[in-house]
């Protein structure tokens, strides 16, 4: 009986002791399964050096942010002969530099139309003046202009451009050359001047202008038939002169196409294929030439409106070409049958 007892006891110790272990080893799962979190550790204070910790130096806080503007140059212009200007472009184009003897002048303003202004060829509309003057494309024309230019904001950035210029030019700001073969009378020069220009202060600019030659040698106004060339042949700064500011990036000269059938044709040789249409500028009517500023005219609105809205014209195909060919071609046998 007493060994039973003993029996039983063992039993009973046993089953006991694999409950804990079970029990035991179910707790060690549910903690190596659990999330793992990262207990922050605590920070520990360290002592204070003996040396002072050197002040950090100021930041240079802008005044001013870059400002967009666009300003027309008209006034503080000059023009004279090259034949009667000695100094080089470096020394006209300084601030100060004597312009006494030269014609003032605005621009825009051709070479004829600045002579004119200043009375060197009086009444040119007067019967048959304008013959008598004499070729103005035989020789260089210097144009000289100064102008203040806004103070600066923190990356302003300068651009000096010209928006027409005949036909060919050498140009100076400051005393440095810009360009020296600025080419195109329909081409818009532009320079980023940032760092010539005297912000806040007077600058000084400088062209040595060529003239194009006679008789449309050159890509430049020319004239046919009734309308007679010009002494100059337009030569000088006949667009505008603009000094314009912007920040570092700036977005120039868009140009939307129209698509619509009706649109003004304003934008030069741009073709609406579904259409066959071609649209074309017109030829800037004759009152509105500088040569003519001032001229007495009758009417005008009609060629205004045309020149602002350009010509729309059907677009020439490849049927049209071969009845231009045959057509000459009928022409060229008539005439020799009557040869």
């Amino acid at each position: 009986m007493k060994k039973q007892n003993t029996l039983r006891m063992l039993v009973v110790c046993t089953l006991v002791l694999v409950v804990l272990v079970a029990s035991a080893n179910q707790a060690s799962a549910s903690v190596n399964f659990a999330p793992k979190t990262k207990t922050p550790t605590p920070s520990i204070a360290t002592s204070t050096p003996t040396s002072p910790t050197p002040t950090p130096a100021p930041t240079q806080t802008p005044t001013s942010a870059p400002t967009a503007s666009s300003t027309e140059l008209t006034t503080g212009f000059s023009l004279k002969s090259a034949n009667n200007v000695t100094d080089p472009g470096a020394t006209i184009s300084t601030v100060g530099y004597n312009v006494a003897s030269w014609y003032p002048i605005t621009v825009p303003s051709t070479v004829m139309a600045g002579l004119v202004a200043n009375n060197v060829y009086p009444n040119v509309f007067f019967g048959t003046n304008l013959q008598s003057v004499p070729d103005l494309t035989n020789q260089n024309w210097w144009y000289r202009g100064q102008f203040n230019a806004v103070a600066d904001g923190i990356g302003q950035q300068y651009w000096l451009r010209f928006k027409g210029i005949s036909y060919r030019a050498q140009i100076w700001l400051n005393g440095t050359l810009l360009d020296s073969n600025a080419v195109g009378t329909l081409v818009v020069h532009e320079y980023n001047v940032t760092n010539l220009i005297n912000k806040g202060g007077a600058n000084a600019v400088a062209l040595l202008i060529t003239p194009p030659g006679h008789g449309c040698v050159d890509l430049s106004f020319c004239t046919v038939d009734w309308n007679p060339e010009a002494p100059d042949m337009e030569a000088g700064i006949w667009g505008k002169v603009l000094l314009d500011t912007t920040g570092a990036v700036t977005l120039r000269d868009r140009s939307p196409r129209p698509r619509r059938k009706g649109a003004r044709c304003a934008e030069p040789f741009f073709e609406r294929e579904p259409h066959l249409v071609e649209s074309r500028p017109s030829w800037k009517p004759m009152h509105l030439q500088p040569v003519f500023a001032g001229a007495r005219r009758v009417g005008g609105e009609a060629a205004e409106a045309i020149f602002a809205d350009g010509l729309c014209l059907r677009m020439l195909t490849e049927a049209d070409h071969d009845f231009t060919q045959t057509l000459d071609a009928g022409v060229l046998a008539v005439r020799a049958l009557l040869d």
